[in-house]
């Protein structure tokens, strides 16, 4: 991870005192790529002769720095400088990792509506000192900014040809100002770690591994692919993608011969072919309808006051799932319904295994 470089922070008030017409700022984060310049440096040393490489800290990898003058409009910076350099990763990673370090320049800051807006959060709560309200507004409004040009850089790489991807919580960002280093802030980088994930060894219990492998084991293979997805690519952050595993996991189920009939018994309570058909070419909305009444309406494990909120989530996942499948990135959104369409996928998974 990148060291920090000063945890010298910014004093706000100072800052809009002085209301400097251009900021320099220094942002700092890490990214696993898929793209190797210590495999690059290895391969050209061995070409000049080398009989044999050690791949370790003694490789002098030189840093790929870029003088730039490039503007982004929308954000209203411009950055003057990129530096990407390698970091020794484990040999047997997929992927090599790099420090990513950018200067910017702000081209424009509206200060009058950045006071404005730290005056209205201090009148909201006035219990609150006034220098809270404006560090966390201008921390939020840089961090835009660091979370822009990062995901703009990665995505270059990206469209390049090479996987990449941000570390977790390696952003930092600073103010540059008489040559003085202050931080901003640090956030994290968009998706899952281990870390997140805490599981003690003496609470894993030989029962639940029997029990769940039980369950999994009867899953049909059609089931299991798309749930597999689903949790992973919720781990590496790619939230549409997550979601719409799960999505499709739930409409495999729903168009099974088995969830059919759960439908067409507990909701019709008519055995009938045509009945049947019709419910299996049901729409979104309509096939939402159908769970909802098949499993959630009598579930006494959920409260009443929790099913109007169930069903509601159930016709925002199927909007959701047009969303993604003809629009543009719905990141935030599917990253906030993808527990709850696990947990919708599963309640149908317990119940055609049962």
């Amino acid at each position: 991870m990148n060291s920090i470089r000063t945890n010298n922070f910014v004093d706000w008030e100072e800052f809009l005192n002085q209301e400097n017409s251009t900021i320099t700022l220094l942002l700092d984060f890490e990214i696993d790529a898929g793209f190797s310049f210590i495999t690059a440096i290895a391969q050209r040393a061995i070409k000049k002769g080398a009989t044999s490489i050690t791949i370790d800290h003694n490789l002098k990898i030189p840093d790929a720095v870029l003088n730039l003058d490039y503007r982004l409009e929308k954000e209203k910076i411009k950055v003057t400088n990129i530096k990407i350099s390698a970091l020794f990763s484990p040999s047997y990673e997929l992927t090599d990792q790099y420090s990513i370090s950018a200067q910017l320049t702000t081209l424009k800051i509206d200060y009058n509506n950045i006071k404005s807006e730290i005056s209205k959060r201090a009148e909201l709560n006035p219990e609150i000192p006034r220098k809270s309200h404006a560090s966390a507004y201008l921390s939020g409004f840089f961090g835009e900014l660091a979370d822009a040009l990062s995901k703009r850089i990665v995505s270059h790489i990206e469209l390049s040809g090479f996987f990449a991807k941000i570390s977790p919580s390696s952003i930092n960002l600073y103010l540059l100002s008489k040559n003085i280093t202050y931080r901003i802030l640090q956030q994290g980088g968009g998706h899952h770690s281990s870390g997140q994930h805490p599981i003690h060894p003496k609470t894993i219990k030989a029962t639940e591994i029997l029990k769940n492998e039980a369950f999994f084991t009867s899953m049909p293979n059609n089931f299991k692919k798309h749930y597999q997805k689903g949790i992973h690519y919720n781990f590496l952050g790619f939230y549409d993608e997550s979601f719409l595993s799960y999505y499709k996991l739930i409409e495999t189920i729903f168009r099974s011969s088995k969830f059919i009939e759960i439908v067409s018994s507990e909701v019709f309570k008519i055995n009938n072919k045509n009945i049947k058909d019709a419910i299996k070419n049901s729409n979104q909305k309509i096939m939402m309808l159908f769970i909802y009444q098949a499993l959630i309406q009598n579930n006494t494990d959920i409260t009443g006051s929790e099913k109007e909120n169930f069903m509601q989530k159930m016709l925002e996942s199927s909007q959701l799932r047009n969303d993604i499948a003809h629009s543009s990135d719905q990141t935030n959104t599917s990253r906030k319904l993808i527990e709850f369409i696990n947990l919708l996928s599963r309640i149908m998974l317990e119940r055609v295994n049962r």
